[in-house]
């Protein structure tokens, strides 16, 4: 039961990922160049909402665009308590998928 809710909170985590590079690869040509944007936009994005949150703690909020951000949190959930915080991993999934069909319907003109 426990490789099952470990199983499934991983698929669930691992979405935005998935998510960010499916948009990243359908602006880039190759897949090298999506991966080395996507290494990028995660260290800054998340460096540059760290900062400014820091300085403007309205702007915590922000950190629910950058993937992974709360994988702290849900290392001290037991089994299926993480699927808690599911809406997170699924918020951020449905927006860069969102922004990779935008960039596909943008080329396509």
């Amino acid at each position: 039961n426990s490789m099952i809710a470990i199983s499934v909170n991983l698929l669930i985590i691992l979405l935005p990922f998935t998510a960010l590079m499916a948009a990243l690869s359908a602006a880039f040509n190759s897949a090298r160049q999506s991966t080395m944007w996507a290494i990028l936009i995660l260290i800054f994005s998340a460096g540059i909402i760290n900062l400014l949150s820091s300085y403007l703690p309205t702007l915590d909020i922000m950190k629910i665009f950058v993937p992974g951000y709360y994988s702290d949190e849900l290392a001290h959930l037991a089994e299926w308590e993480p699927l808690q915080l599911a809406y997170v991993s699924l918020f951020q999934t449905v927006v860069f998928l969102a922004l990779g069909r935008w960039i596909m319907m943008r080329q396509s003109l």
